[in-house]
């Protein structure tokens, strides 16, 4: 019995669409670095992270993806383009999956000014999963409650699942937003050992917010973030399953329709 397929999808947020099975699919990984150069000419590198591409083949287009690569090329989508990597489980950003694990890095952002100072990579290791080094500490000392909230993530219109592991002093509530309105809610309790925590729902715009309302004088401990479509939590992976791109080359053998030996590449942005 064949594998089943889990395509890629493509496309501004609130209009991702399937992409049809290619023949090859070839992920790459691109580091991304600066040089710089001293007053006496020494060079320095400064490497801050890495890019990736995808380069698909196809024997054959669609007429529907064939307008969908010249909608993209040209220009004429609305919005950013997204890509979802069905191979890669975590939707949301390997920064903020591993819950600021890069040093000078902050995941999050909140509702009030002031708050992201108090939000820190802890020193001591934590591993729910081999490579997963920190979390994050958020202090409230405010007066009100607090809400952190992580960036919105582009999804399909399927049900999908938020979770993190916490410990927390007070109980603090968690909730996913789809940009308009809160669609689901939970709460962490007050666990003083590592507990995961998740809350489930389908949004109709297009988009996914995750969030923690944090009560006045609470402390919460964050670590291996997770946002999958899936109607239960899967065990923690890295993040990097949605990114914004561009189609940077869409080459073809063959100049009349329908277009033969097709290879397009999507960068990320």
């Amino acid at each position: 019995m064949a594998a089943p397929y889990h395509p890629y999808y493509l496309g501004p947020v609130g209009a991702l669409t399937a992409i049809p099975l290619a023949e090859t699919v070839t992920p790459d990984i691109i580091p991304v670095q600066a040089v710089n150069s001293s007053i006496d000419g020494t060079a320095t590198v400064e490497r801050f992270g890495t890019k990736r591409s995808w380069k698909l083949d196809y024997k054959g287009l669609t007429e529907d993806l064939e307008s969908i690569l010249t909608m993209a090329l040209t220009g004429a989508l609305a919005g950013p383009l997204y890509l979802v990597d069905p191979l890669t489980t975590n939707l949301l950003s390997p920064i903020v999956a591993t819950a600021g694990s890069t040093p000078g890095r902050n995941p999050f952002t909140t509702s009030v000014p002031g708050l992201s100072a108090d939000i820190v990579a802890a020193t001591a290791p934590f591993a729910v999963t081999p490579g997963h080094r920190n979390q994050v500490t958020s202090v409230n000392s405010s007066g009100v409650t607090q809400t952190l909230w992580t960036p919105a993530v582009p999804v399909r219109p399927v049900v999908h699942t938020f979770s993190a592991y916490v410990k927390a002093s007070a109980n603090v509530g968690v909730q996913l937003s789809d940009g308009n309105a809160v669609i689901g809610t939970a709460s962490t309790g007050t666990p003083s050992a590592w507990t995961r925590v998740s809350v489930s729902a389908t949004s109709a715009t297009g988009t996914l917010l995750p969030t923690f309302s944090v009560p006045n004088g609470a402390t919460l401990q964050l670590a291996a973030l997770q946002l999958e479509a899936s109607a239960t939590a899967t065990p923690w992976r890295p993040g990097g399953g949605v990114c914004r791109v561009y189609v940077s080359s869409a080459d073809r053998s063959s100049v009349l329709w329908p277009y033969r030996d097709n290879a397009v590449t999507i960068s990320e942005v």
